[in-house]
């Protein structure tokens, strides 16, 4: 027996636009994404160099401090990232002795420590966006260093390391370590193996489970690291890699909101005006005084130029209505539509009963 189950949906349409802000927000806008564009490059910078040092002194692994629990913890890890920000500060006394390491190596004239005023929820923004990266770097990046490695160890080629690391990382992500392992478990009814790389596939995945147990996060960190370490760049064709991903100083793009984001941006305006800090962050002292003659913003209409320009007939002939929300990298705007529709679809008693 079938049951209909509806639900509501959200869809979002998008629109690239050009110059649509007004004047003195384009200035303070622009601003605010060349320090997002800096504050990513040297937090990035940052985490890796403290990542690195953490891995040496073994300290990120299965029952160490930094183990699968730590990474899963964004607040956790946020620290690793806003460090690099002026005004921030942490207990641990690990990452302080990094800070101080780092800035001694990283900080120049052409680099100076950013400061994170006026930017509480975009920074947050920016961690979040950074934080899904270096999960997904250490999830995916990761076999195709780990075919480098096989590459330069067993001298095969590239084709053949890419398809031994796809599989042999398959299989290690879904056993755990220690145990009885069956290395003939159906894989040439998977993948065609030659012999050759039938014995580098055992070899590996038997060496590999001995020492770490990569359904952990933690452990293919590890594991990523110990792969860094074991690949002599000087000796190979490959290019060295980060073992988290490092932004980069291209002009990034940042989400503005009506409720957060502009907000903090205005009050960071008004104090710029109040304490006469203006300078220091680059602004245009006339530009900040018409942003608090033109007041606060309470939706991004309130910033914009063209009101005609952003609520397109052929959206609202759609019923899409303006989102809260828009993007831009301080040229280029991205203005964000959205609506609200039922959708209703079949499905089993079963299903529909464990939804009560």
């Amino acid at each position: 027996m079938e049951s209909d189950d509806t639900y509501s949906m959200r869809k979002v349409s998008s629109l690239s636009l050009g110059s649509v802000l007004k004047k003195p927000w384009a200035h303070l806008i622009r601003n605010t994404v060349n320090r997002c564009t800096q504050i990513e490059y040297l937090s990035s910078t940052f985490f890796n160099y403290h990542l690195l040092k953490l891995l040496k002194d073994k300290k990120i692994g299965k029952n160490q401090k930094y183990d699968d629990d730590f990474f899963s913890n964004k607040n956790k890890v946020r620290p690793f990232f806003v460090m690099i920000c002026k005004g921030c500060h942490s207990k641990d006394i690990e990452l302080n002795e990094s800070l101080v390491e780092w800035i001694d190596m990283f900080q120049n004239s052409d680099n100076s420590l950013p400061t994170s005023n006026g930017l509480n929820t975009i920074l947050t923004k920016l961690f979040e966006r950074y934080y899904v990266a270096f999960k997904n770097y250490n999830n995916i990046a990761i076999v195709n260093h780990y075919s480098w490695f096989l590459s330069n160890k067993y001298d095969i080629s590239k084709k053949s390391s890419q398809k031994l690391s796809k599989v042999i990382l398959e299989k290690l992500m879904s056993i755990k370590s220690n145990t009885g392992l069956d290395t003939e478990d159906n894989i040439d009814n998977q993948v065609d193996l030659n012999s050759v790389e039938k014995n580098i596939f055992d070899n590996q995945v038997q060496s590999i489970a001995n020492q770490y147990d990569l359904k952990s996060f933690s452990e293919r960190i590890r594991f990523h690291y110990y792969i860094q370490t074991e690949l002599d760049v000087s000796t190979t064709d490959h290019k060295s890699f980060s073992i988290s991903p490092i932004c980069s100083l291209k002009t990034t793009f940042i989400s503005i909101c009506a409720n957060k984001t502009l907000k903090n941006l205005y009050d960071f305006a008004i104090s710029c005006i109040k304490t006469g800090k203006h300078t220091i962050f680059g602004l245009n002292l006339d530009l900040l005084k018409e942003i608090e003659t033109i007041g606060e913003p309470t939706q991004i209409i309130d910033v914009m130029i063209d009101n005609k320009k952003l609520c397109r007939q052929q959206k609202l002939r759609h019923g899409y209505t303006l989102s809260p929300e828009f993007k831009t990298n301080g040229i280029e705007n991205i203005i964000m539509y959205e609506k609200t529709f039922q959708k209703t679809k079949q499905i089993t008693q079963k299903e529909f009963d464990k939804k009560k």
